[in-house]
């Protein structure tokens, strides 16, 4: 199901209310080159929320060194409203527990060989739901942190009709 507004070419698999995927979108911000690592975020400068479209999207992607990768911590999303200076924070991701049940431990890989690898994704939220921020009008800073690595900053400026 397409968000109310969309007709049908903007975000495939992306259903209204809240949300989390890890897909690439046209919107999904782009590494500068191979060799980036890091977080990045994206999302529209400027956001009308209607009933018809109560949603403010944040596209992201990261690139972390397999030795800098925080295997135990969640992606982090941070928004703070300027006027107020009230924060609004969460891990995106799933909300529930997976249902599968989890696969038995195995051995740990080679140290050298995590050294090597480089883990890669996107992300996309729903931050209104996600964080459950309030349908007014306010001036949003928005960040991530994957474990102690942080991304760029993004304004976004809200209406409501």
């Amino acid at each position: 199901m397409l968000p109310p507004d969309d007709p049908g070419g903007g975000l495939p698999n992306v259903p209204a209310g809240p949300y989390y995927t890890a897909d690439e979108h046209p919107q999904s911000p782009k590494p500068p080159n191979p060799q980036w690592r890091g977080v990045m975020i994206a999302a529209q400068t400027q956001v009308v929320l209607t009933l018809r479209q109560p949603m403010l999207l944040l596209h992201g992607c990261y690139r972390i060194q397999g030795a800098n990768y925080p295997a135990k911590d969640r992606l982090k999303l941070i928004v703070v409203d300027m006027s107020s200076k009230r924060e609004f924070n969460g891990v995106a991701g799933q909300r529930e527990a997976s249902p599968d049940v989890p696969p038995p431990p195995s051995a740990p890989p080679d140290p050298e060989t995590v050294k090597r690898m480089v883990f890669s994704g996107f992300f996309n939220t729903d931050l209104v739901a996600m964080l459950q921020l309030p349908r007014v009008p306010a001036t949003y800073r928005v960040r991530a942190e994957l474990g102690n690595i942080p991304s760029n900053e993004v304004t976004i400026q809200v209406t409501v009709q």
